[in-house]
């Protein structure tokens, strides 16, 4: 029986373009992330016909998950230390 070794940072061969796909799945995240709260802010809005109170709302939603996602990225990129 093969048992394949795990992977390390010695046998991960990191390359630009590998290093720049984990950013990009970042952006993307973060992009949906605040794109989902504002289109259900919206959303709410039309349906209730109340103007832009939960657009907004949904946008400061949407803000503050968003930098609550870069922290703890930024958290598991620097191993837990401010």
């Amino acid at each position: 029986m093969v048992v394949c070794p795990l992977e390390t940072p010695e046998t991960l061969h990191v390359t630009p373009e590998r290093d720049s796909l984990s950013y990009l799945g970042i952006g993307t995240a973060l992009a949906v992330t605040l794109l989902v709260s504002v289109g259900a802010g919206y959303w709410i809005d039309k349906r209730f016909g109340t103007a832009p109170v939960f657009v907004l709302a949904g946008a400061a939603f949407g803000m503050f998950a968003v930098f609550y996602h870069l922290y703890k990225a930024y958290k598991a990129v620097t191993g837990g230390k401010s």
